[in-house]
C-alpha cells in the first residue's frame, strides 16, 4: 500500500512539472525600467554609483527588479541611460518564481515608489 500511495505522490509532483511551451521558468526576460531620480537614499547611491562606474550598474539594475517585487535568479544584461532626472534602465535576467512578464512593456516609478 505504501509503494501504491509513493508512486501516485511521485506521478503527482512529476505531472506538476512539465515543461511545456507555456512554462517560463528558466526563460530570458528584458524589461525597461525607469527610476525618476532624486530617489530614496539607497537607490540613489546606486544611481550614483553606476554615473560614474560602469560596473556599479548591475547592483542598480538588481536593487530596482528588487523594488518591483520582481525574483530573480540573477541579472544577465544591464544597460543603463540618464535623460535629465530619468534613469532608463534595459535589464535581462531569468525570473526565479516562474511568474514572467512578457512583451517589452515599460515599467516605470517615481522616488523608489514601486511598493
Amino acid at each position: 500500500m505504501k509503494r501504491v500511495v509513493l508512486g501516485v505522490l511521485l506521478a503527482a509532483a512529476v505531472a506538476g512539472c512539465d515543461n511545456t511551451s507555456d512554462s517560463c521558468d528558466q526563460t530570458a526576460v528584458s524589461k525597461r525600467v525607469t527610476i525618476e531620480t532624486p530617489t530614496d537614499p539607497a537607490l540613489q547611491l546606486r544611481v550614483s554609483s553606476c554615473e560614474v562606474d560602469i560596473d556599479a550598474c548591475k547592483a542598480l539594475c538588481e536593487l530596482a527588479l528588487e523594488r518591483l517585487n520582481i525574483a530573480t535568479l540573477g541579472v544577465s544584461s544591464c544597460k543603463v541611460g540618464f535623460a535629465g532626472d530619468r534613469v532608463l534602465m534595459d535589464v535581462d535576467y531569468t525570473p526565479s518564481d516562474g511568474s514572467c512578464f512578457f512583451g517589452g512593456g515599460d515599467v516605470a516609478f517615481a522616488n523608489g515608489g514601486a511598493k
